[in-house]
């Protein structure tokens, strides 16, 4: 899959969220607001991931609730869109966006400082443990001393004001605990009908991105 196919199928994902998924001949029924898309394109992204990786010794786990215990005994309950999991340590955490749209300056809220906190646990090894629950089963896990926060935003668009994008850049590129990436721009993929043909793919946002990947597995 490339880049591209990628990005297709995301603006066809938006093409067909309005489409009822069922025969509802002869009666009518039709929707007003679009079903979600993020959850399709969550499952679509960790295939996207898996293939550029192609290491069978990674576990890929989407929007599974995990837990860490901490030092002082304290639970902390958190949610990667994705996590990849490598022989029980977990080597990347990312959090997929279809846009900025409702957190323009994540930067300036408290969820910030609180993924801050987060991210320093786990860099630093100060838990005791992280677990999660698979079929009734407490699963044990590690954490990578180097993994980061991984943003990724699928569209730059739907932002605000263009300063909104670069201020948050501008704070994010000093931390050694997030990165963000934004994988496409132009238009919008929810634009309509000529939406590939106006969109603009991001191939440099993507090779860092997966530059950025590649180097927690070394």
């Amino acid at each position: 899959m490339t880049n591209r196919q990628f990005i297709d199928a995301i603006i066809e994902m938006y093409q067909g969220a309005k489409k009822l998924n069922f025969d509802h001949q002869p009666y009518t029924i039709w929707r007003g607001v679009s079903r979600s898309v993020s959850g399709l394109a969550e499952d679509l992204f960790a295939l996207f991931v898996a293939r550029e990786l192609n290491d069978d010794s990674l576990e890929f786990i989407i929007d599974k609730t995990m837990s860490i215990e901490t030092l002082e005994g304290k639970n902390i309950s958190f949610r990667p869109d994705l996590a990849i999991v490598k022989k029980g340590v977990i080597t990347h955490i990312l959090d997929m966006k279809m846009d900025m749209g409702y957190k323009r300056r994540f930067h300036e809220t408290p969820e910030f400082k609180k993924e801050e906190k987060k991210m320093t646990i786990l860099r630093n090894g100060e838990y005791k443990k992280i677990t999660y629950k698979s079929h009734g089963n407490e699963v044990g896990l590690k954490t990578h001393n180097n993994i980061i926060n991984q943003i990724v935003v699928i569209s730059e668009k739907n932002e605000g004001k263009s300063s909104n994008r670069l201020d948050l850049i501008d704070t994010i590129s000093p931390l050694d605990w997030i990165n963000i990436y934004y994988l496409s721009g132009g238009i919008h993929p929810n634009s309509g009908k000529k939406t590939k043909d106006e969109i603009t793919i991001n191939d440099d946002q993507f090779d860092v991105l997966f530059k950025d990947m590649k180097s927690n597995l070394l």
